[in-house]
C-alpha cells in the first residue's frame, strides 16, 4: 500500500507535554534532520543549478542533465510568463477598476457605507500609485491610519477601518515582485483587495459586531452593483478574475451575482438569507484565509461562517492549502505523542499543545511518498487527536484538484514512484517553485488563533541525461496544457526542448546509446534553458502558512545547488546539479524576501544545502 492510501495509526493520550520553543537558529532551520542533504560545511558553493552547468562549459566538463534542472526550468518559465502577463494586462486592469469605482463612489450620496467605501478605495488607490498620503477618503484620518499599517507591513492588529484583526505583515512585497517598483505596488494593492473581507456574519471570533456586519454587507452590495451596472467595469473585473482561474484556482468568496441575487430582501433578514444561500451553493471558504479566534466562536457558528463574504479581488483556492488547513488545529486536536520527538508542527494555543504548522512532508506522503510517511510517524507529526480523520479529509481535498493544480499533482505522483531521496528533494523543490509562482494569488492557510563572452573548451564525450522518462512525459503534458490555455512563445520553445529530451531518454535506454548529436544537445541544453528562463536561477523562499498564535510563518525554500558527478567510463565523468530544499519557521513580521534568504545562505556554514561531491556510476 502506498503512503497516499494509508491512514495514520491511532495514538494514546500522553500526559504532560514537553516544553516547547519556537526560536529558529540559522544552523537549525531544517524541519526534520536528514530531509535535505548536505549537513557538512561545504568547501565551495554554487548559488544555483545553472551555475554548475556554466562551470562545466568553462572547464570543459560534459553535462549530466538532471531531472532537477528541467523541473527548475518549468518553475522559472511559469514565473516569467506570469510576470509578463501581470505587466501587459493585470496592472492596467486593476488601475482601471479602482479608478472607475472611485469615481462612482465619489458621486454617491454621503452615508456610512459610502463613506467607508471611499476610505477603502482611497487606500487601494494610494497603494496602487505608491503614495504615502491618502486622498479622496470619506474619513481621512481613519483611512490614513489604515494606509500606514498596510505600507509598513509589520504587525497583526485590529484595523482602524474594518474593526477586524488583519495580518498586515502579508503586504510586504516578496518573490518576483520585490525590487520592481511597479510590481511592488501591484502586489500590495492586489493583496490588500484580496484580504479585506466584507463579512456577512457577526462574531466575537473576528470582532465583527452586528452593526459592522450590516455596514460591511451594504458596502459589498453597493460595490458589486456598481461593477455589474457598468459594462466596461463588469468586463474588466470579470476578465481579470477569469484569467486567474486555471493557473491559480477558483475564488472562494461570494461572487457579484450571488450577492446581488437577494438585493431587495428586507434588511433584517438579508445577511441570514445570504449565509443560507452561500451554504446551499457551496460558496463558503474551505481555507481559513484570515485571523479567527476559535475559542470565541458562538454555538453553531463555524470559522467558515464568519469568513463568508465578498472581496473585490479574491485570493485563490488550492487543494494543497485546504489539505494544510485540515491537518492543523482545529482540524486536529491535542497532542498525544508519547515518544521522545518534539514535532516540528507543535504549537501552544490557549495553553494547549496542538498542531500549529503543517509540513510539506505531509503533502508528499498524501501523494504517495512512503519515506515521508515514515518520517512523519517517527517524529510524532501525526500524534494529534483526530489526525486520522483529518488525513482522510486532506486526501479528499487533494483528489478534488482540477486545472493546473491537477496536472502538477499528476506529475508529483508520477515522480514519487521512485523512492530515491534525490527525487523526493527535487519534487519538494518543484512544489516550492509552484507556490512561489502563485505567491500573490494563492490563498494562504492560517492556524485559527555578468561575465565577458569567452570561448568554451571542447568537451570530451560522456554527456548524459538522467533516466527519468515518466517524469519527463508528465512534465511535457503540463507544458502542453499551458500552450493551450495560456499561449506564450516560451511554452512552445520549452515544449520543443522537452520533445528532444524525451527522444534522447528513449535512445539512452536502447542499444547503441546516445549519438554525438545527442551529447552536443545535452551539453548546450542549459544555455537554451537559461535563454527561456530569462537568466540563471538563485535560491528562493515563499511563506505558505501563518500561525498567529506563535506569530510565525511556515517558509519553504530552495537552498544552494548540490553537485552530482556521474562516472560514464574509465576516464569519463559528467557533472550535474541537484536541488536542496528547506522548511522552517520564521517570525511573521519578518517574512523573508529572496534577498533576505540569500543573505542567510551566505552564512558559514549555510543553513540549507551546499555544493558537495555526490558521485555515482552510470548503470
Amino acid at each position: 500500500m502506498t503512503a497516499g492510501n494509508q491512514t495514520p495509526r491511532r495514538w494514546s493520550f500522553a500526559g504532560c507535554c514537553r516544553c516547547l520553543t519556537f526560536v529558529c537558529a540559522l544552523t537549525g532551520m531544517l524541519a526534520t534532520p536528514g530531509w535535505t542533504a548536505d549537513a557538512e560545511p561545504p568547501s565551495e558553493h554554487a548559488a544555483g543549478l545553472f551555475e554548475v552547468y556554466a562551470r562545466n562549459r568553462q572547464e570543459g566538463v560534459p553535462n549530466y542533465v538532471t531531472e532537477d534542472v528541467l523541473l527548475l526550468s518549468y518553475g522559472m518559465i511559469r514565473t516569467a510568463v506570469s510576470r509578463a502577463l501581470e505587466r501587459e494586462r493585470h496592472v492596467g486592469a486593476v488601475g482601471r477598476i479602482l479608478a472607475g469605482l472611485a469615481a462612482q463612489v465619489a458621486a454617491a450620496p454621503v452615508d456610512p457605507a459610502n463613506q467607508a467605501n471611499r476610505d477603502y478605495l482611497a487606500v487601494l488607490l494610494a497603494l496602487w500609485r505608491g503614495h504615502d498620503q491618502i486622498a479622496g477618503a470619506g474619513e481621512p484620518a481613519r483611512a490614513q491610519a489604515e494606509l500606514d499599517l498596510a505600507r509598513a507591513a509589520e504587525v497583526m492588529t485590529r484595523s482602524p477601518l474594518w474593526g477586524q484583526t488583519i495580518d498586515y505583515t502579508q503586504f510586504k512585497p516578496r518573490g518576483h515582485y520585490r525590487g520592481d517598483a511597479e510590481l511592488e505596488r501591484y502586489f500590495r494593492t492586489v493583496r490588500y483587495a484580496g484580504t479585506v473581507l466584507f463579512a456577512i456574519t457577526a462574531s466575537k471570533a473576528t470582532g465583527v459586531s452586528e452593526a459592522l456586519a450590516d455596514r460591511l454587507t451594504r458596502q459589498a452590495v453597493r460595490l458589486a452593483r456598481r461593477i455589474e451596472q457598468d459594462p466596461s467595469l463588469a468586463k474588466e473585473h470579470g476578465d481579470l478574475l477569469r484569467s486567474l482561474n486555471w493557473r491559480f484556482g477558483p475564488p472562494e468568496d461570494l461572487p457579484n451575482a450571488v450577492l446581488l441575487a437577494l438585493d431587495g430582501e428586507p434588511a433584517e433578514t438579508f445577511r441570514a438569507r445570504l449565509l443560507a444561500l452561500a451554504k446551499e451553493q457551496g460558496l463558503q471558504p474551505r481555507i481559513i484565509g484570515g485571523v479567527v479566534d476559535a475559542s470565541q466562536l458562538e454555538d453553531g457558528v463555524t470559522a467558515a461562517d464568519v469568513l463568508t463574504g465578498w472581496r473585490l479581488l479574491p485570493q485563490r483556492y488550492t487543494p494543497e492549502s485546504e489539505a494544510f488547513q485540515r491537518l492543523v488545529f482545529n482540524g486536529t486536536g491535542a497532542f498525544q505523542g508519547a515518544g521522545d520527538a518534539t514535532p516540528f508542527g507543535l504549537t501552544l494555543i490557549n495553553g494547549r499543545a496542538v498542531k500549529g504548522f503543517p509540513l510539506l512532508a505531509e503533502l508528499m506522503a498524501l501523494w504517495g511518498s512512503q519515506t515521508s510517511y515514515e518520517r512523519l510517524q517517527q517524529q510524532d507529526e501525526m500524534a494529534f487527536e483526530g489526525y486520522e480523520t483529518a488525513w482522510e479529509r486532506a486526501q479528499q481535498a487533494l483528489e478534488s484538484a482540477d486545472g493546473l493544480s491537477a496536472l502538477h499533482q499528476q506529475l508529483i505522483r508520477a515522480g514519487l514512484r521512485s523512492a530515491s531521496a534525490d527525487r523526493l528533494t527535487a519534487l519538494r523543490a518543484f512544489w516550492t517553485w509552484q507556490r512561489y509562482a502563485a505567491l500573490l494569488y494563492a490563498k494562504q492557510s492560517y492556524t485559527p488563533a555578468g561575465k565577458g563572452l569567452v570561448l568554451a573548451p571542447t568537451r570530451p564525450p560522456g554527456a548524459r541525461l538522467e533516466p527519468s522518462l515518466p517524469l519527463y512525459l508528465a512534465l511535457a503534458r503540463v507544458v502542453e496544457a499551458h500552450r493551450r490555455v495560456t499561449p506564450h512563445a516560451a511554452w512552445a520553445a520549452f515544449a520543443d526542448l522537452l520533445d528532444r529530451v524525451i527522444a534522447i531518454a528513449l535512445r539512452e535506454a536502447a542499444p547503441g546509446g546516445l549519438t554525438a548529436t545527442d551529447e552536443a544537445f545535452l551539453n548546450d541544453l542549459d544555455a537554451a534553458l537559461v535563454a527561456l528562463t530569462g537568466g540563471p536561477d538563485a535560491p528562493i523562499v515563499v511563506d505558505v502558512h501563518t500561525n498567529p498564535a506563535s506569530r510565525e510563518v511556515l517558509q519553504e525554500a530552495t537552498g544552494l545547488a548540490r553537485l552530482v558527478a556521474l562516472t560514464t567510463g574509465a576516464d569519463q565523468t559528467a557533472r550535474g546539479a541537484r536541488f536542496t530544499q528547506c522548511e522552517f519557521k520564521h517570525p511573521m513580521a519578518e517574512r523573508l524576501s529572496d534577498a533576505d534568504w540569500r543573505g542567510l545562505l551566505a552564512a558559514a556554514p549555510p543553513p540549507c544545502g551546499a555544493t558537495v561531491a555526490a558521485t555515482q556510476e552510470e548503470p
